[in-house]
């Protein structure tokens, strides 16, 4: 099925339209997915990991496996993460999806200014001289 259309958005795509063409049953597409943006860790020095919005698929259907005890789940896109480099094309793409989205807003952490000459500074109040005290 082609289109063209002179707006940038082109034709509105209805949960069913979307089924034909991609193959998704229309219950997949009627699901809940998280928009957010993932903090630094600890225990890493480097933001690359942070600069962009993620896209995780909500899923709540998961049972204990007996033989391991791990949680399982039948749904593949749970462990599928979507990544976009703004915001905006993340939203875009679950309603172009007809996705319903949770989102996540970031506040990024404000980070005092440190420096190294701060370790050696004196801090404190001037000692008092002892007449009676030699390496004063």
């Amino acid at each position: 099925m082609r289109w063209q259309s002179t707006s940038e958005e082109g034709p509105k795509l209805t949960p069913q339209t979307i089924q034909r063409l991609t193959g998704t049953p229309e219950k997949q597409l009627r699901r809940t997915v998280k928009i957010f943006r993932p903090y630094k860790h600890a225990m890493q020095s480097g933001t690359d990991f942070s600069k962009h919005w993620r896209i995780e698929f909500v899923e709540n259907d998961y049972w204990n496996n007996a033989l391991m005890g791990w949680n399982s789940s039948s749904d593949p896109l749970t462990s599928m993460t979507l990544k976009f480099d703004t915001e905006d094309e993340a939203k875009a793409y679950c309603k172009k999806m007809g996705f319903n989205y949770e989102f996540n807003e970031f506040k990024p952490r404000e980070q005092e200014e440190k420096n190294y000459g701060d370790n050696f500074k004196y801090v404190g109040t001037e000692r008092i001289s002892d007449p009676k005290d030699p390496f004063l």
